[in-house]
């Protein structure tokens, strides 16, 4: 099938893909890779996150204080357990990125608790704290509007701290500085994190056109050699394992070399993707074609017997040989046709598929031949 490029273009902000399809493409690929290691991470500070509920009765002793830290951690606690649980590519990206969300607010939620239970706490550690939270949002692979308003709602956390709780005898300068920090902090995350975010689209996007390019013919932008052959050996593998019949068909174009001699090789070209073209209308959505070098093309056709087959080449061989290519005049093509077996091997299979087209060669050309 013809493989389209892909549209990586990103939005003039940087922030996401122009094309709706790659951008969730992106983000699922993301969470996928980070998935492992959140399963790792979550519970692990579930539990040091809970552990401080020995400090907090230390400090705090009994009390509503106490007992309102405790259910903020056991309930952070719970849920990054639960959220480790579902880290895993089979679960919907949209469940897994909320539940990031939810438990990035609880953190949050629960950071806030502590932060103002602890009234007699060192304030410039409060603060500090403060800082890191803002720092730490982007680390979680979450969208990054969603981690630009988590990091506000921590620098208002950090503000309403300071208005409230400071201590008198913290000077005004430092006051300052410090609504200073919170601020240049959140607005320096979220350049950062909006500049990682491009270089990842922008990282991956070159990977998926390395892709795209090393698995598409160029010219008539149908897959190539390489694609097909991964694709047969899937095929083969059905074959073998649910008795798949499969339909393997090679196509070549008589007499091409004289196409290219007699009105040049653009011409030879613009043939060769006509004829990708036609082939291609004629497929049904779970075929494959691919050109396998040269004139030579190649199709799959699962869920197909000999008798189906040899019909359907019938069809494109008429295509092909029913409408003139513009200057180039009437093309003629031969067909070979073979089904997959049970033992093939991809270079078994070809080899006789391309017995089968070169005894079509042999036999006058414009026709079809079996083998096996």
């Amino acid at each position: 099938m013809t493989q389209p490029q892909p549209d990586f273009e990103l939005r003039r902000s940087g922030g996401s893909f122009r094309d709706p399809a790659r951008e969730e493409e992106f983000r699922r690929f993301e969470l996928d890779a980070a998935s492992p290691f959140l399963r790792k991470l979550l519970p692990l500070l579930g539990t040091l996150f809970a552990a401080f509920v020995v400090p907090d009765y230390w400090i705090l002793g009994p009390g509503p204080s106490f007992f309102l830290t405790a259910v903020a951690r056991g309930v952070s606690f719970g849920l990054l357990i639960f959220a480790s649980s579902q880290m895993t590519p089979e679960k919907p990206r949209v469940r897994r990125e909320r539940l990031l969300v939810g438990i990035t607010l609880l953190g949050i939620t629960s950071f806030g608790v502590a932060l103002f239970t602890y009234r007699k706490a060192n304030f410039h550690l409060q603060a500090v704290s403060v800082v890191l939270m803002i720092a730490a949002i982007y680390l979680i692979p979450n969208r990054f509007r969603v981690s630009l308003l988590l990091s506000l709602l921590l620098a208002g956390m950090g503000l309403a701290y300071l208005l409230l709780l400071a201590p008198p005898e913290l000077l005004a300068s430092e006051r300052a500085a410090y609504i200073a920090d919170f601020l240049l902090m959140a607005l320096l995350s979220a350049l950062l994190g909006r500049t990682f975010s491009a270089t990842r689209r922008r990282e991956y996007a070159r990977t998926r056109e390395l892709e795209w390019i090393s698995r598409t013919d160029l010219l008539t932008k149908v897959g190539n050699r390489r694609d097909f052959e991964d694709r047969l050996e899937s095929s083969l593998a059905r074959r073998r394992r649910h008795g798949e019949e499969t339909a393997l068909l090679m196509l070549d174009i008589d007499k091409f070399k004289s196409v290219n001699d007699q009105f040049g090789h653009h011409v030879g070209d613009a043939v060769l993707r006509e004829i990708a073209e036609r082939l291609e209308s004629s497929l049904r959505t779970e075929d494959s074609l691919a050109r396998w070098g040269g004139e030579e093309f190649v199709l799959l056709l699962p869920r197909a017997d000999l008798k189906s087959a040899e019909e359907f080449g019938g069809r494109i061989r008429s295509r092909i040989s029913g409408t003139p290519f513009g200057c180039a005049g009437t093309i003629t093509a031969s067909i070979g046709i073979t089904m997959l077996s049970e033992t093939d091997t991809v270079e078994s299979a070809v080899a006789r598929v391309d017995r089968a087209l070169y005894r079509a060669k042999d036999n006058g050309r414009d026709r079809i031949e079996c083998e096996g």
